[in-house]
């Protein structure tokens, strides 16, 4: 099972860069990502540690796929 520790090289060569994404575009899809996670939270009344949570996943699941195959919303 893959570890939930990244270091910079394994952030610099995420699936969204190998897909062509440059970095600064990725950094802010998932910027994105996490605060459309953390609005809906808000709107739905849900305590910040499910909120955080589902940025959590948000971002894992960003490091094993690329936002070219699976769109952010």
């Amino acid at each position: 099972m893959p570890l939930w520790y990244y270091d910079k090289k394994e952030i610099k060569s995420t699936p969204s860069i190998q897909d062509g994404v440059d970095q600064e575009t990725e950094q802010r899809y998932r910027r994105e990502g996490c605060r459309f996670i953390l609005d809906l939270g808000i709107r739905l009344g849900l305590r910040s540690e499910t909120m955080g949570t589902g940025a959590v996943f948000f971002h894992r699941f960003y490091m094993f796929h690329s936002f070219k195959q699976y769109p952010r919303y």
